[in-house]
């Protein structure tokens, strides 16, 4: 199934003299309601008839999404009939004078690759998505702050085929609107993205330019202190990460994710890095080792850090700091958990600022 196409109405065209390309359109539907004037959190859900793919793990059920206007994050968990093989995607638009719903941003995922990303108008990567799988449901989200403000207000989900040829085949039709206003948050992840640190800061409190801070402080005010090692405190964000059969077990459904990498490194100093867990399962994971593995050219406050437990359905956060010691404009370090049937494996790159 090929994608449908059409080209701005000439109303839209008298709005901007910029040269931009021809709208994506997903179906045709009722014209949407008026826009609301405040920034908000929006909501909406789809159906699709089930049985309509060529198989079960490309039949789309459903799909609801939300888009927070505060953020700029999006969000969408697509109701499948089985695992996909290769991409889901929501696609986010707005509605035209005609009522159809044109492309402003794809929210991609791909279950079997673990993979996915937040995508513009043109197609450009606008940010990282997180992904994940559990009973034949999809959950894929991201965030960019400067998609924020932006009028989204209808939006459908598609399946792909694995081939090279990423060959539609199912949608939800006509495309469903994004326009109930949510008073509260619908999830944590919805208002909330973890902090990025870009190497503009501030040192730490208690610690020197270049220096580590002193074991058992608590640098960032959030109440683990930077050797944490214990049951850590309830964490409901949701990451990708599971096993390759989707049973479930501990060691597929430890959701490990590393953040807080600044995009860009001065050398001699030292950046804190976070390494999260969340355990997906219905049992606590026990007895856990979260290790970072040696790098040349690269020091860290310590390697390995011990958990002794995740609870089920929370998370765990452990604080780690790193410093570049080397001139080389990029060092990967690898990150390990295992221990309690758990073995998964990560990695980041730490690169050099001025480095080209």
């Amino acid at each position: 199934m090929s994608h449908p196409s059409a080209s701005p109405s000439p109303s839209s065209l008298r709005a901007s003299r910029a040269l931009v390309p021809a709208a994506v359109v997903l179906a045709l539907g009722v014209a949407a309601p008026a826009a609301s004037a405040a920034p908000g959190v929006f909501k909406g859900s789809g159906n699709d008839a089930a049985g309509d793919a060529p198989s079960g793990s490309l039949d789309i059920n459903g799909a609801d999404v939300v888009y927070n206007q505060n953020t700029g994050r999006v969000k969408g968990t697509i109701r499948m009939s089985g695992r996909p093989p290769g991409d889901v995607d929501v696609l986010f638009g707005k509605r035209q004078a005609s009522g159809a719903c044109s492309v402003e941003l794809t929210l991609n995922s791909n279950v079997a690759q673990g993979t996915g990303e937040l995508r513009g108008s043109a197609g450009g990567v606008r940010a990282k998505a997180t992904v994940s799988f559990a009973n034949n449901v999809v959950t894929v989200a991201a965030t960019d702050a400067a998609v924020s403000k932006k009028t989204i207000d209808c939006a459908t989900a598609n399946s792909y085929g694995a081939g090279v040829n990423h060959t539609l085949r199912d949608t939800i039709r006509p495309a469903f609107d994004v326009t109930e206003r949510v008073a509260d948050p619908v999830d944590p992840e919805d208002v909330v993205q973890p902090p990025v640190d870009d190497g503009s800061e501030e040192p730490f409190p208690g610690e020197d330019p270049g220096g580590f801070p002193p074991e058992g402080v608590d640098t960032d005010g959030d109440g683990i202190p930077d050797d944490f090692d214990g049951d850590g405190v309830p964490d409901d964000l949701g990451f990708p990460g599971e096993g390759a059969d989707g049973t479930g077990s501990a060691a597929q459904r430890l959701s490990v994710r590393v953040y807080g990498v600044p995009k860009r490194l001065k050398r001699g100093r030292s950046y804190e890095i976070r390494v999260r867990l969340r355990n997906e399962t219905d049992q606590d994971a026990t007895r856990l080792r979260v290790r970072l593995g040696k790098k040349t050219g690269v020091a860290m406050s310590r390697r390995v850090a011990s958990v002794s437990k995740v609870r089920s359905g929370k998370g765990v956060t452990v604080h780690f700091r790193v410093r570049l010691t080397s001139a080389q404009a990029k060092r990967t370090v690898r990150v390990s958990v295992t221990g309690g049937g758990v073995e998964e494996r990560r990695s980041f790159v730490l690169r050099r600022r001025g480095a080209r």
